[in-house]
């Protein structure tokens, strides 16, 4: 059967529609390949209303984001200022205390990573981008010999 689509990327909205077998269950957070784009249900609307999950049969539509990448929010800390950055993951990626980052101009390691649940401060547990909220750093001082 036929269900709505809606996908998002970034400020514009598509529609489109997908198949999907009457039993088969879609829930919020779930991941799927459409045409070229790996995408992540973020709402699933049924008669009228939003839900957490429903079956194929009950679906009107199904509302997803492009989530070929993610953002990471990256706070460089150097002393009592602290810089933003970001930089573009793939949501597979792993990033653990340690890891060191490029961003060009400087270089920086990772002190810290939140998570959705909690802080992480050890250098043996990695991380996937698509889990983070946040990633701590301190600048690398480069000594040239």
């Amino acid at each position: 059967m036929e269900v709505s689509l809606v996908i998002s990327f970034r400020d514009e909205s598509l529609s489109g529609e997908m198949e999907l077998s009457p039993r088969e269950e879609v829930r919020v957070g779930d991941e799927f390949y459409h045409g070229d784009h790996n995408l992540l249900v973020t709402s699933v609307e049924t008669a009228g209303r939003r839900v957490q999950r429903a079956l194929g049969k009950d679906i009107e539509t199904i509302w997803t984001k492009v989530f070929d990448t993610v953002d990471l929010k990256v706070s460089v800390v150097k002393g009592s200022n602290t810089q933003s950055e970001k930089i573009e993951a793939a949501p597979d990626e792993e990033f653990a205390v340690g890891d060191v980052l490029d961003f060009g101009r400087f270089r920086v390691l990772i002190s810290k990573i939140r998570d959705n649940e909690r802080t992480i401060y050890r250098e043996d547990y990695p991380v996937q981008a698509r889990f983070i909220k946040r990633i701590y750093t301190k600048p690398i001082k480069e000594r040239f010999y």
